[in-house]
């Protein structure tokens, strides 16, 4: 088994203790790091202090669940946003990068939902009357072409 473990600007961290290397980690705030197994699975963990987030890459995307936050909370800084209720406790998070690490699969000592599923929709604001307001643009389909 092999297991690359990387920060987002792509520095190696050591893999011989996967916990070790992740507790690191976990004083930033909201870190984020990749988990790539070598049957190409990859699991995502961000740490903010005593709390910390999952991310399973495979299968649409799932997100951990059963966490506190209220609201979306932003990791990393790729600006990666986690839906309300997948901030978890960071020694759950642990546990999960250490079973992925020795399954190569999706760690079963979380609770997980779909990503997309999980993200609050957000209304832009933006419809005919805003662009036309902004831009002049009325929003019609411009025929005299």
């Amino acid at each position: 088994m092999t297991l690359t473990i990387e920060l987002e600007d792509e520095t190696s961290l050591d893999t011989t203790d996967v916990r070790a290397a992740l507790v690191a980690q976990q004083g930033d705030d909201r870190v984020i790091v990749y988990l790539t197994h070598d049957s190409g699975a990859e699991l995502v963990v961000g740490f903010s202090g005593d709390r910390g987030v999952c991310l399973w890459q495979a299968d649409g995307g799932t997100v951990s669940t059963g966490g506190t936050n209220g609201d979306v909370n932003v990791y990393g800084w790729a600006g990666i946003p986690f839906p309300p209720g997948a901030e978890i406790d960071a020694t759950s998070v642990l546990d999960a990068a250490e079973e992925f690490a020795a399954t190569g699969k999706r760690p079963t000592c979380l609770s997980w939902t779909s990503y997309h599923g999980a993200m609050p929709v957000v209304d832009t604001g933006i419809n005919p009357e805003t662009l036309e307001a902004m831009f002049g643009v009325s929003g019609e389909p411009d025929t005299d072409r």
